[in-house]
């Protein structure tokens, strides 16, 4: 009986330690720089899991990739993305609780500083950030995390 019971303790600690593992880990974050407009005949290939959700949060018919980066992002650690035109975004994962990742995200082009921010991110779903609006369409940053 003693022997089942260390069996049973080490395999939960060994669980648990596993489970503060994967969430302790870094993961990939992959922004993509993307262009909304009523203009054109087709969205980008590459934003074909993202288009739907896009169409329904911004209203714009078309999305255009403009640009794509990608990187590790440590936990307390900041990983810069740089996408186009000297436009970055700085992401730091300050804190994993269950299934919600909670980022400090910061959106420059050049030495002007866009948008600060904490954001909280959900089971892996990609969070969309509205850089700017002009008439004829949108820029935005789509932040995913694996």
């Amino acid at each position: 009986m003693k022997r089942f019971n260390l069996l049973l303790m080490l395999a939960v600690v060994a669980l648990l330690s596993g489970t503060f593992a994967v969430a302790a880990r870094a993961q990939e974050a992959r922004a993509y720089l993307v262009f909304g407009t009523n203009d054109g005949d087709a969205s980008s290939p590459e934003l074909r899991d993202f288009d739907e959700s896009l169409k329904q949060l911004f209203g714009y018919k078309f999305y255009r990739l403009v640009a794509t980066d990608a990187g590790v992002l440590p936990n307390n650690t900041p990983t810069t993305l740089r996408l186009s035109r000297g436009m970055t975004l700085q992401v730091t994962s300050v804190d994993v609780d269950r299934n919600v990742r909670t980022l400090d995200v910061t959106v420059t082009k050049g030495q002007t500083t866009l948008m600060t921010s904490r954001m909280r991110m959900a089971g892996g779903a990609p969070l969309y950030i509205r850089v700017h609006e002009k008439s004829d369409g949108l820029l935005l940053i789509i932040l995913v995390v694996r």
